[in-house]
C-alpha cells in the first residue's frame, strides 16, 4: 500500500493503462460483470468500467453501507456515484435481489496484494470473500494489482476466497489454486 501512495500521478495513469489494457484484450464477450468502483490509490477502474458500459456488458456494482456485512448490489448503466456512508463511490439506484449474483460470470474484485497461486489480500471487510461462498455458482475471479503487489506467501485464513487471474500492469497471471479445477 505504502508503494501505491508513493506512485506519481503519471505513473499511476500509464500502470492503470496497461492494466485496462491488458484485461480488455482478454475478456470474452457477453459476460455480466461485477466489478467495483476504485477509491484513492487502487488502480483505476473507473475508466475500465466506462469502456465495458460502452460495449455492452451488464455491470453490477456494490452498494456500500456502515454494515460490515456484504454489500447490496445495483446495476449500473454509467450514471454518478455518490459517497456512500463508508466514504467510497457507490452508485445511486436501486439495489438488486442477492440472487442475481449467480448470473455473474465474472467478478472484478479489489485487493491489496496477491500470490500467483491465487492467494489475495483484500482490504479487510471480508465483503467479497462473504458473497463469493455464498454463491452456488462460482465467477471467474479476477484482481486488478500493480506488479510490485504480486507477493510469494501471503497469509490466508480458511475463509479467504481465492482469484483466478491477476492483471498487473506488467503481466496477465492465470492461477490454479490447490483443490481447483483446472
Amino acid at each position: 500500500m505504502t508503494k501505491r501512495r508513493q506512485m506519481s500521478r503519471p505513473e499511476r495513469q500509464m500502470a492503470d493503462q496497461a492494466r485496462t489494457r491488458r484485461l480488455l484484450n482478454g475478456l470474452p464477450p457477453g459476460l455480466t460483470i461485477a466489478a467495483y468502483w476504485s477509491n484513492n490509490h487502487e488502480p483505476d477502474t473507473t475508466i475500465l468500467l466506462r469502456q465495458l458500459h460502452v460495449a455492452g456488458y451488464p455491470l453490477l456494482l456494490p452498494q456500500l453501507t456502515r454494515s460490515r456485512s456484504e454489500p447490496s448490489w445495483t446495476w449500473w448503466d454509467g450514471q454518478d456515484l455518490q459517497r456512500s456512508p463508508v466514504g467510497l463511490a457507490s452508485p445511486v439506484g436501486p439495489t438488486v435481489d442477492p440472487s442475481v449474483l449467480e448470473r455473474v460470470d465474472l467478478m472484478i474484485m479489489p485487493g491489496l496484494a496477491a500470490t500467483p497461486q491465487g492467494d489475495r489480500l483484500g482490504r479487510g471487510g471480508g465483503w467479497y470473500d462473504r458473497c463469493l461462498a455464498s454463491l452456488a455458482s462460482k465467477p471467474q475471479r479476477w484482481l486488478l494489482l500493480n506488479h510490485d503487489e504480486v507477493l510469494d506467501v501471503l497469509p490466508t485464513d480458511p475463509w479467504d476466497q481465492g482469484v483466478d487471474a491477476i492483471i498487473t500492469d506488467q503481466a496477465w497471471i492465470n492461477v490454479n489454486r490447490v483443490g481447483q479445477a483446472a
